[in-house]
């Protein structure tokens, strides 16, 4: 069972953290070199010094993995994105996440690969953050289903009471807190 908040991290930012999937990195990554490329750049950069940003180990591997030099991984300051620790508040809610919403989990039979899911779940989950996904929910929303048949991440952040939003949301987000 999904508990929110239950061991929290010592260190705690006065923002709430965003965890950044897959298909966000690739949108940030497309408005870096965008017509406001420098000011998407200085946003991230604040946001990243900040920690606000971060994206699950598993993200990263599969990040890395793309034929193309991802620009994250090719800036040092936008490096400091990726977690690359397994922290206990997060394995905990992990538990929870496969119990609950089995289907995060599927990929791992089919491609033998972590997937990053259940951990954008589990730290949203253990650092009352936020997710970032580019995935839009279900038509017709998540009314009536079962919550352990549920797949996509809007649906299951609904369902888990996580807040998640897009990477507009998210620079949209960095532009209104940060640079006043």
């Amino acid at each position: 069972m999904l508990k929110k908040g239950l061991l929290l991290t010592v260190t705690k930012s006065i923002y709430p953290p965003f965890f950044v999937d897959n298909n966000s990195l690739d949108f940030l990554e497309s408005q870096l070199t965008g017509s406001n490329g420098n000011r998407v750049r200085v946003l991230l950069i604040e946001a990243i010094d900040k920690k606000l940003i971060s994206c699950p180990f598993p993200i990263m591997s599969e990040y890395e993995e793309k034929s193309d030099p991802p620009m994250f991984c090719e800036d040092l300051e936008l490096k400091k994105i990726f977690v690359n620790k397994k922290e206990l508040d997060v394995i905990t809610q992990l538990s929870g996440v496969a119990s609950d919403f089995p289907h995060t989990l599927k990929r791992i039979k089919k491609t033998n690969r972590n997937p990053g899911d259940p951990w954008l779940l589990a730290n949203a989950l253990a650092k009352e953050g936020t997710i970032v996904t580019e995935e839009l929910p279900s038509k017709g929303g998540i009314a009536g289903k079962q919550k352990n048949s549920l797949k996509k991440l809007p649906d299951i952040c609904q369902a888990a009471s996580i807040k998640w939003t897009n990477g507009q949301g998210l620079l949209d987000w960095c532009e209104n807190n940060l640079m006043k």
